[in-house]
């Protein structure tokens, strides 16, 4: 599943790529971020919102895939108020932090996949 999030996520990192190396590390920022938010509103909320319209269930939620969206949606808050502390510049050392989240969630999420 992480392999198939990775290449659905791949245009999007080429077009972070190319507005950034025009100079708009802002638009770049604001879309990498605002598609996480998308993804994690439309992405779960809507498919959940139609399963229980029509069936009324939940069963197929579990304590693991509940954890992992609280967690996804903290480091999302958390990635947010890193960006507001470097004054909304990109640098190498915002960069650095990013890369820690994201192999943090990496590494928490697959220690709960693979011990619940």
């Amino acid at each position: 599943m992480t392999l198939l999030a990775g290449g659905v996520s791949i245009p999007d990192l080429i077009n972070t790529l190319r507005v950034t190396m025009d100079g708009h590390g802002d638009m770049a920022l604001s879309g990498n971020l605002g598609s996480n938010i998308l993804n994690l509103s439309f992405g779960l909320g809507l498919p959940w919102l139609i399963h229980g319209s029509f069936i009324g269930s939940f069963s197929e939620l579990n304590f693991s895939l509940i954890l992992s969206e609280i967690l996804l949606a903290g480091f999302l808050a958390v990635s947010y108020i890193f960006v507001a502390g470097f004054k909304w510049q990109l640098s190498k050392t915002l960069g650095f932090v990013m890369f820690f989240f994201y192999f943090s969630f990496l590494i928490i999420f697959l220690v709960l996949e693979f011990t619940l």
